[in-house]
């Protein structure tokens, strides 16, 4: 019932007369996937582009990252092309934030603040305007309908970082009210995409749980009670398990070595934070009794990458929500089949465009 309300009323009607087109870019990126893989290819282009022009005439950051290589942004055309566009690291986007990093027209209008889960270091904060917000959300619909499984599905996560919706200063409480006390523009707004996610969003679209991670941090060396954990997700019995690859090895381990029941999971376990070996998977998968998915994404991009569900060790790219180049260490191109670094540029990002991260 719940399910059908949303996908028939709420989500199409929120795309029709509001700016969150969340469902809209979902089908729009599904349908693309049956499209010559060269017309997508041509369309992302052109979106990126569009992304560097922008980014060229209103950020400081990325308007001295193409002159010192001298890249003029309209004659960009072919991937090899942009590949001469300097990486950017996270310390870019750290350094004179956020004058550096927003773009100067975007800087008036609503704009949501998150950190960054910090897993690879101190976490960072990012800026995305209602659209880029949008398409960070369909992406992650999209994933799960890659997957087969119904988008708007109920989810429990055990992770022990996420991406949190935060204030301009990177604080993030537990709960908050859209009359912030906090008068500045940028308060009342953050405050505003605060008390949507965490008390609207998130109970009642999402259906998402968090468990507490096993640790919280190197100084936590206590037990972990598997049993416990094992019986929540239970209790929940959600459609979408979202964990890291080993902690979800770590439970499969303790199933095995203690005979008891596995938790029931009507859906899939969704690996995140962490790419799982195919030993891993099956294993896994073979404990639970359940289907296994992988994502590939982060704070920054969301899911840009989603496991075929005929061949779960290749992914789907949503090639015109971003764009994925793979790298060798002396950042020319790899050859098809090459190891290598992946480095990412998010297609809608506008606000506080990301290039090449």
């Amino acid at each position: 019932m719940r399910k059908t309300f949303l996908k028939q009323l709420v989500m199409p009607g929120a795309a029709a007369v509001s700016p969150f087109k969340s469902w809209r870019y979902m089908k729009d990126m599904c349908e693309v996937e049956f499209e010559p893989l060269q017309r997508q290819r041509m369309q992302r282009m052109a979106l990126l582009r569009e992304l560097l022009v922008h980014s060229y005439r209103e950020t400081d950051l990325y308007r001295g990252k193409l002159d010192s290589v001298g890249v003029n942004p309209i004659e960009v055309s072919y991937p090899r092309t942009f590949a001469k566009v300097p990486i950017t690291g996270k310390d870019d986007l750290r350094r004179g934030f956020p004058d550096r990093q927003l773009a100067r027209s975007h800087i008036t209008k609503w704009l949501r603040y998150s950190n960054t889960s910090g897993t690879t270091g101190r976490p960072l904060l990012l800026v995305q305007d209602v659209i880029d917000i949008s398409y960070k959300y369909a992406s992650i619909l999209r994933s799960r309908a890659v997957a087969g499984i119904d988008p708007l599905s109920s989810q429990l996560r055990l992770t022990p970082n996420e991406c949190q919706p935060c204030m301009p200063d990177g604080d993030s409480p537990i709960r908050t009210s859209p009359f912030s006390r906090d008068r500045s523009a940028p308060g009342r707004r953050s405050s505003l995409f605060l008390f949507l996610e965490r008390q609207v969003v998130n109970p009642l679209f999402h259906k998402r749980q968090m468990l507490e991670p096993f640790w919280n941090g190197p100084a936590d060396n206590r037990p972990v009670d598997y049993d416990n954990y094992l019986r929540q997700i239970n209790e929940a019995d959600p459609e979408i398990f979202t964990v890291y690859p080993v902690y979800a090895m770590l439970l499969a381990k303790h199933i095995r070595r203690t005979g008891v029941k596995p938790p029931n999971l009507s859906g899939i376990i969704d690996f995140s934070g962490g790419l799982c070996t195919p030993r891993m998977r099956r294993f896994i998968s073979e404990v639970f009794g359940a289907r296994t998915a992988q994502g590939c994404g982060g704070c920054e991009f969301a899911r840009y990458g989603a496991s075929c569900p005929q061949d779960p060790d290749r992914m789907h790219l949503a090639e015109t929500y971003c764009y994925v180049e793979t790298i060798r260490n002396d950042n020319t191109l790899c050859a098809a089949g090459e190891l290598g670094n992946v480095v990412v540029t998010s297609l809608h990002s506008r606000a506080m465009p990301i290039i090449r991260l």
